[in-house]
């Protein structure tokens, strides 16, 4: 199977870097829920580096069950960019997912559209994403983000030790179709 594409899998030859590299791994529009989550993140080959992780659309609603207590690989800290659109994440994978993705140091993207998140979901985002110093840009766009979550984010990258030490990267945070109001936009801007 090494040299092949398989779908969005990609394989190279062991002999061609001394192990098996994934660049891309697009697991979308499946039925994926947290369990095959975990065991994806668990058995990405040690020593490689996945650019790109797509699991949109599929049924994850936290994120790494006791991935958090094992060792986490360092292909799954690689990741570049991260897609888990369409899953409907909860008041209970927040801490969850949030925790995951600060250990995910070389992120520049991430996107959580339509993912069911929530003031409360928006404040823990920001709280843990604050520390990603690569990070460029948030996609929240499709959830039930109010003012509150904007004060939130306001709160995070208003923040001038946390905004020029971590977010300084951050160009784009996009939040179109939630429930934010006028008095939101006054808030953020």
């Amino acid at each position: 199977v090494a040299g092949k594409a398989i779908g969005q899998l990609i394989l190279r030859k062991p002999e061609d870097h001394g192990f098996v590299a994934l660049k891309k791994l697009d697991l979308s529009h499946n039925l994926l829920g947290n369990e095959g989550c975990a065991a994806i993140l668990e058995h990405i080959p040690k020593g490689g580096h996945i650019d790109n992780l797509l699991l949109t659309n599929n049924q994850i609603t936290f994120i790494l069950n006791d991935l958090f207590e094992k060792e986490i690989s360092t292909s799954i800290v690689s990741i570049v960019h991260l897609t888990l659109d369409h899953n409907p994440f909860r008041s209970g994978g927040y801490y969850k997912l949030a925790n995951f993705v600060s250990m995910l140091v070389h992120l520049r993207t991430i996107s959580l559209k339509h993912c069911l998140i929530n003031d409360k979901g928006c404040t823990m985002v920001f709280d843990y994403f604050a520390c990603l110093r690569r990070l460029e840009k948030i996609d929240l766009s499709h959830n039930d983000i109010t003012d509150k979550g904007i004060r939130a984010i306001h709160n995070c990258i208003g923040d001038k030790y946390v905004s020029a030490q971590t977010l300084s990267r951050l160009d784009t945070i996009l939040l179109n179709s939630n429930k934010i109001t006028n008095t939101g936009v006054k808030i953020f801007l």
